[in-house]
């Protein structure tokens, strides 16, 4: 037999073939992601969320204590204690965006840090992802970790350009690519990882969000509870959150 002959037969091998299986629309993707997380009908009945746990900063080999509270339609408050060191906290009051830091205490945020923030405290968004991204574009395959993933280019309505990458397998997101931008002014590029999805009530929820920037990496593991009484003064700056002394 000469090698003409077997080059038909070696072509047909599953491991020579490199056959690619076409991206999938973005409609397939938005969609899948929906019915990954139970469905529009179940998470329009989760309307706030409470989560409590460990953040460690690996960067520092620093521990901390991590919560965050969130309400229907846009209200979210995320804050790290380090105790006797710093707490750091982060939140949309459903019009304005805070950030408090040791360095540059409570600040009303402005320009790309104000919609970065706001992208972040949409609660369920899943359902608003072309209300968010106008511009949704595929931009291809990858692997993550274990995981084969596809990813949508994602960019704003002000022209940001986030990457939201999804499972191929179970449609659930399993990172984000987006820009930061810090009180000085300085921008980079970040990646979300969500990890260790698990049930409550039904909708799949990562209970360890990993962060990686090129400045610093740390690790969530929280607990999460949904729909359960969420006090609006959380989202309010510090000085608010208190009626001034008589």
């Amino acid at each position: 037999m000469t090698l003409q002959s077997l080059l038909p037969l070696l072509l047909a091998c599953p491991l020579l073939a490199q056959t690619q299986k076409p991206l999938p629309t973005v409609d397939h993707v938005v969609s899948k992601y929906v019915a990954a997380l139970g469905g529009e009908a179940a998470l329009a009945k989760i309307t706030s969320r409470a989560a409590g746990g460990t953040i460690f900063v690996a960067t520092y080999g620093a521990y901390g204590e991590y919560r965050e509270y969130a309400k229907a339609p846009n209200q979210l408050v995320r804050s790290f204690r380090f105790p006797q060191v710093a707490t750091l906290a982060r939140a949309f009051d459903g019009r304005r965006a805070w950030e408090e830091s040791p360095d540059y205490g409570v600040e009303i945020l402005s320009g790309d840090r104000l919609s970065q923030v706001q992208r972040l405290a949409v609660f369920e968004p899943a359902l608003q992802l072309r209300t968010i991204y106008p511009k949704l574009a595929i931009e291809g395959r990858a692997q993550i970790d274990q995981f084969s993933v596809v990813g949508l280019s994602a960019v704003t309505p002000s022209g940001e350009q986030d990457v939201l990458w999804f499972d191929e397998a179970t449609g659930l997101l399993i990172a984000a690519d987006s820009t930061e931008t810090f009180s000085n002014g300085v921008s980079q590029r970040v990646r979300y990882q969500y990890e260790e999805y698990r049930p409550i009530a039904g909708i799949p929820v990562a209970h360890r969000i990993r962060y990686e920037s090129p400045r610093l990496i740390w690790v969530i593991d929280r607990q999460v509870a949904l729909n359960v009484p969420v006090d609006g003064k959380l989202f309010l700056p510090p000085d608010e959150q208190h009626p001034p002394s008589q």
